[in-house]
């Protein structure tokens, strides 16, 4: 059976009021906040910390500094692995001549 559509006069308002009349919990705002997420007072003192490229402060779960677009890693990283590519493929080229 096709999923039905609702009414041209559907109103969402209207229907989590009635649940909320009928004692239902219905969430209306799926992209809202959690109680889970409203929950202070954590173990950790510092929640936040500096971004290794412009140093503002950022979420310690973060991916992605919000200010300047870079990436958040643990310990800054390593760039051997790029240098020691950059000595081969210069040693490789010298012996080929």
């Amino acid at each position: 059976m096709p999923p039905t559509r609702p009414d041209d006069d559907w109103d969402p308002h209207a229907e989590a009021a009635d649940a909320a009349d009928a004692g239902e919990d219905l969430d209306t705002d799926p992209e809202g906040p959690q109680e889970i997420d409203l929950v202070r007072g954590d173990d950790d003192q510092s929640e936040t910390v500096a971004c290794t490229h412009c140093g503002a402060d950022v979420y310690e779960d973060a991916d992605r500094c919000p200010h300047c677009g870079e990436w958040i890693t643990a310990g800054g990283g390593s760039t051997w692995p790029l240098w020691v590519a950059g000595v081969t493929v210069l040693l490789m080229l010298y012996l080929a001549y």
